[in-house]
This record gives C-alpha cells, sequence and structure tokens, in this order.
C-alpha cells in the first residue's frame, strides 16, 4: 500500500518490508497506534502490517487491519483487493467477490481486480462471471502466465474446451511471464 510517514523514521521502512514480516508487524503496530500520523498514514501502517500477517499466512489478522485500513481510508482500492485475497485464502469467496468488485468500481483499470475477482468466481464455479472477468484481464495484461491458465480453467468450466486448449497452449508456449 505505501510508506506511513512519521517522525518514527525507522520504523516507516521497517513498516514496508515484508520480507521481514515480524519485523513489519512490530514497526506498524507503533506506527498505527502513534494518534499523531493521521488517518491515511495510518491505514497505510494497518494495510501494510496486513500485508505481512497475509505473507505469514495470518488470514484473519490480515482481513481484520484491512477491515480498520477501509474504515479509514475507504477511497484506497489496493486495501479492498488486499482484503479480498486474504478472503481467497480462506474460502470466503463471496466476500472476495464483494471486495474486488468495489475495488473494480474505483480502479476498473488496474489489472489485480479482475485477476481476484476472476478466481473468487472460478472457486465459487461461476464459471460466466470468471471468464468476463478473466477476459478484461487478459485484455490489460495478454501475456500473463497466470491469466492464461486462469481462463483456460474459466473456458473449461464453460464447456468452450478449443478456447480453454488455446489458453492453455498459449500459457505454456510463454511460461515466464
Amino acid at each position: 500500500p505505501g510508506v506511513a510517514r512519521s517522525s518514527l523514521r525507522s520504523d516507516d521502512k521497517a513498516c514496508a518490508d515484508t520480507a521481514n514480516a515480524e519485523a513489519a508487524i512490530t514497526a506498524c503496530t507503533q506506527l498505527y497506534e502513534n494518534r499523531g500520523l493521521g488517518r491515511n498514514n495510518r491505514a497505510i501502517a494497518l494495510g501494510n502490517r496486513g500485508a505481512a500477517y497475509k505473507v505469514m499466512g495470518r488470514y484473519d489478522d490480515a482481513i481484520a487491519d484491512f477491515t480498520r485500513a477501509i474504515e479509514l481510508d475507504p477511497g484506497n482500492s489496493q486495501y479492498y483487493c488486499q482484503r479480498g485475497d486474504a478472503r481467497l485464502r480462506i474460502n470466503a469467496n463471496n466476500e472476495a467477490v464483494d471486495d474486488y468488485t468495489a475495488a473494480i468500481r474505483q480502479s476498473p483499470r488496474l489489472l489485480w481486480r479482475y485477476h481476484g475477482r476472476g478466481q473468487a468466481y472460478l472457486a465459487l464455479g461461476n464459471g460466466e462471471a470468471a471468464l468476463a472477468d478473466l477476459n478484461q484481464a487478459v485484455r490489460i495484461k495478454p501475456e500473463a502466465f497466470s491469466l492464461r491458465v486462469l481462463r483456460g480453467r474459466a473456458n473449461n468450466l464453460v464447456k468452450n474446451y478449443e478456447a480453454a486448449i488455446v489458453d492453455l497452449n498459449d500459457a505454456l508456449s510463454n511460461p515466464k511471464s
């Protein structure tokens, strides 16, 4: 989500470092608890802490932080996507669809939103909705391996087997993207 800015400079950078998730959680907690930081920066601290929790597999903690970040900064679509990602991990797929839908309303041209919602629809067995979102995602990034695989799965789900084969062959011919 970004780097929160405070007078505690060492915490600013550590909070954004999800590679060291434990340190990020500690730093982000200190930043979030700094009431002088302001709503947006406190939301960034929660968003970064949520991302660190997500890296650690602590999805319920991540969801709680993203929810609080949304309360502080409801206009930041990244928090909805992050929460959607965490909800996908715990199979709360309907809620994930809701989060990605909110993110799409705010930022309709960003790939992550369609990719995530397409995955959620696939998990729900809704091939038609998954295909619509994954078609949009592939329009944004046609060379993406994971999008071709997911769209191939969606095509398979709706029994569009020829298109599924094309997508999966395209993915296999370009696996590094």
